[in-house]
């Protein structure tokens, strides 16, 4: 998303990340031999919270806790005030969950970026498949 509020309604659409996370990717697989990258989605994170944390410790060999699906809410990070909009919400949260925001209409560039960046998006979450075969198979 795009920050609509806060000291700036900066956006870049180079910055939006994805192409540096597919290469990440890639680059694990490829490079590092990393057969199944974990890739999860955001969703999946939110919807079936402890699900996927149990799933990503099982990848990386690290015991589960029930203190990994919540946290003390309204800490204040200095560093992100500058990007209200981009972290204010992350900032106010005690735990994974969905947010509810009013419709936006952003402008062109950011819908254009939106387009652009959706197959780089869906090749990403492609490797969550891997990922999630890899962790029922060592189950």
């Amino acid at each position: 998303r795009a920050s609509t509020k806060g000291g700036t309604t900066y956006f870049d659409a180079d910055e939006t990340g994805f192409a540096e996370l597919e290469r990440a990717v890639v680059h694990a697989h490829d490079v590092l031999g990393v057969a199944h990258p974990c890739v999860i989605s955001s969703d999946d994170l939110v919807e079936k919270t402890e699900e996927t944390i149990r799933k990503i410790c099982a990848y990386a060999d690290v015991p589960f806790d029930d203190a990994m699906l919540s946290w003390e809410g309204g800490r204040q990070v200095k560093a992100w005030e500058k990007w209200e909009g981009w972290h204010g919400d992350t900032m106010a949260s005690s735990k994974f969950e969905k947010t509810q925001h009013a419709k936006v209409d952003f402008p062109k560039e950011v819908a254009d970026a939106i387009e652009k960046q959706t197959p780089t998006y869906a090749r990403i979450l492609a490797w969550r498949d891997g990922f999630e075969a890899s962790i029922l198979s060592a189950q």
